[in-house]
């Protein structure tokens, strides 16, 4: 299962590079509380980053925030 955020699109500054659509995610586990922040690339109004699991197994109990420089 690959996790995905609705875009928010920010014109200046942050972590959102225009040219190839990357921007940088945090992801924290609900279950056990691991922090994880990976970079994604937009795809139809949606952020992939390939994130699959958590080091507990949690496969979808997750907070996932978009950040801004």
């Amino acid at each position: 299962m690959l996790l995905s955020i609705m875009s928010v699109r920010r014109t200046e500054g942050g972590y959102f590079d225009d040219m190839d659509g990357r921007v940088k995610v945090t992801i924290r586990c609900n279950q056990c509380g691991e922090k994880f922040i990976l970079r994604g690339r937009r795809d139809k109004g949606k952020v992939d980053t390939g994130f699959k699991q958590c080091i507990c197994s949690n496969t979808d109990d997750f907070e996932i925030e978009e950040l801004f420089g």
